[in-house]
């Protein structure tokens, strides 16, 4: 009788005591510097934000919309080429083909190993009714790349 009443309080305290000790575990520190939402807020700003407006736009056949997006991300960011490609498409789509011309040729010249830079820009030309040997020789033969 002893020995069952000893074998309860032994159970009972191992089966209980593994409970409290977890529950009284401290919880561990936030870092917050490689918190996620601190590190979201850093990089949510006006380009990101218009940039995808405008792919959402554009994928919703809104092109004028997209366009005007687009050309804010250009005025935000310069020198970001991805913007001058989805230029291209989108005045493509907008059947602005000069316009899309212009903007091809800018994103083809500064990632020239690109394919899809080459496409776009063939597709625009195709739909001009014009051809990629129409563009100026000098697209070609100063840049080695691209030939």
């Amino acid at each position: 009788m002893i020995k069952q009443k000893v074998f309860k309080v032994v159970f009972l305290g191992a089966l209980f005591g593994q409970v409290l000790l977890s529950a009284q575990e401290p919880a561990p520190e936030i870092n917050v510097e490689k918190s996620a939402e601190v590190f979201l807020e850093q990089y949510s700003d006006d380009f990101q934000e218009s940039f995808f407006e405008a792919l959402k736009q554009k994928g919703i056949e809104n092109y004028d919309r997209s366009i005007n997006l687009l050309l804010t991300c250009k005025k935000l960011d310069p020198k970001n080429i991805v913007v001058d490609h989805e230029l291209a498409k989108a005045y493509t789509l907008n059947k602005q083909y000069h316009l899309a011309r212009d903007y091809g040729v800018t994103a083809l010249i500064a990632q020239p190993e690109s394919f899809w830079y080459l496409n776009t820009l063939v597709e625009a030309l195709k739909k001009q009714g014009s051809s990629f040997e129409d563009l100026e020789m000098s697209l070609l033969t100063d840049n080695i790349k691209l030939q």
